[in-house]
């Protein structure tokens, strides 16, 4: 027995702050004395309304940052239904806002420092990127490329074998079912089990990969036979 036909085709479904007050009035009398020269003086930074002493504390203005962008959001290639996530990390002045874009067009609701896209389908390819925004200005990220494979589905035909693996005859209404054993990227081995009537079969939503395929027959009395040669395939 021989797999004898295999056609595939794609589809897309794809600092704390502790407050300190003051009354209006200072809330201590200010100690004063006469120096020699016969005026009164006042601890520094006691005095009220006059100009601040050179060496006195001043409040200073905070500096505007301009964003800088640390980790840019990576391109990707994933296969429908993956989950991927875009992230972005800024820093500046102020608050950062996030807007995040496919193909130049804003993203409804996607405005964190992250965008989350779950069981993407090929719809969703394309060119992503952020805009992010503070006192200082605005500035885009690189952009991301993401690139979705779409899945497939895949038939398979085989012929109907007359002999078992002894060489006896194998009549058509012997075999119960057919096994077909599916090999993934040469790590991973399933089998799935069709009616014995069947004589092709379409396996669909399957991920890219690389594939191999074999067939065995298993009887009325629950005896396997041997597998066919198998047949590679390798979708993209």
């Amino acid at each position: 027995m021989s797999l004898r036909h295999i056609a595939f085709r794609f589809w897309i479904p794809l600092l704390f702050i502790l407050p300190l007050t003051f009354s209006s009035a200072d809330a201590w009398s200010k100690p004063s004395w006469k120096t020699d020269g016969g005026t009164d003086s006042s601890p520094k930074g006691g005095n009220k309304g006059g100009k601040k002493s050179g060496g006195g504390d001043s409040a200073e203005e905070p500096v505007a940052m301009d964003i800088s962008i640390s980790l840019q959001p990576q391109s990707q290639t994933v296969n429908e239904t993956d989950d991927i996530t875009l992230n972005v990390s800024a820093s500046g002045s102020g608050t950062l806002s996030y807007q995040w874009r496919k193909d130049g067009t804003p993203i409804p609701n996607a405005i964190h420092s992250y965008l989350n896209l779950t069981s993407v389908t090929p719809l969703e390819a394309g060119n992503y990127d952020v805009i992010i925004t503070n006192e200082t200005g605005t500035v885009s990220s690189e952009i991301a490329v993401i690139d979705i494979n779409p899945l497939a589905n895949i038939a398979l035909q085989w012929d109907i074998p007359n002999q078992r693996e002894d060489g006896t005859p194998l009549l058509p209404e012997e075999i119960a079912e057919y096994r077909i054993y599916i090999n993934y990227e040469n790590e991973t081995t399933t089998d799935i089990r069709v009616p014995g009537s069947l004589s092709q079969v379409e396996l669909e939503s399957m991920i890219a990969g690389s594939y191999e395929f074999a067939i065995a027959t298993i009887d009325v009395l629950g005896q396997e036979g041997r597998k066919s040669a198998p047949i590679t395939l390798i979708t993209n």
